[in-house]
């Protein structure tokens, strides 16, 4: 027989039968699982885009995303005349005007270096890597981020000042 002071649990009969071991020595720690931190920066605006169904303007919302390293547009919007609801995702290259949308509702972000003593060899190769460049507009950007800093989206500065700080490089962000 059970102590009645001592708490119970129900065994697989359903009957409350079998005494909880409330010992320190039976009690083990819980684990979690454990997930690699995925860093996400994302900058979003309103958009007016034909609906997918109807045609009429709808009123969308364009996402700029950094999810990780995966540098990625989306729009999604639902119609208020017919109702239909969409979400288009993962543009590698946005369309022109989504990057206009997006410097228009957040304004730009400026990203400056930490000091001024980086070599141009390092800006270019940072830039190249996260950007399709010559090493013409290279050069000619590692002087722009060196005197004045780079201005563009909070998303593309972003890709850029991990880039810079995975070769050891400390940068700053401003609005």
């Amino acid at each position: 027989m059970v102590a009645a002071s001592r708490p119970t649990h129900p065994d697989r009969s359903g009957q409350r039968n079998q005494p909880i071991d409330t010992s320190s020595n039976s009690r083990r720690a819980v684990t979690r699982p454990k997930f690699d931190a995925v860093d996400i920066v994302t900058e979003s605006a309103p958009y007016t885009v034909p609906c997918i169904d109807c045609g009429s303007p709808t009123q969308s919302t364009l996402t700029e995303a950094l999810v990780g390293e995966d540098h990625r547009w989306d729009i999604d919007g639902q119609c208020s005349a017919c109702g239909a609801i969409w979400a288009d995702c993962g543009y590698q290259q946005p369309h022109p005007d989504f990057r206009e949308a997006i410097l228009a509702a957040n304004r730009t972000t400026v990203l400056e270096l930490g000091s001024v003593d980086v070599p141009a060899a390092t800006l270019m190769r940072a830039l190249r890597l996260t950007r399709s460049l010559s090493l013409t507009a290279a050069k000619a950007l590692a002087a722009d981020l060196r005197t004045t800093g780079l201005k563009g989206t909070r998303v593309e500065m972003e890709l850029i000042a991990r880039q810079l700080h995975a070769m050891g490089v400390h940068t700053r962000k401003s609005k």
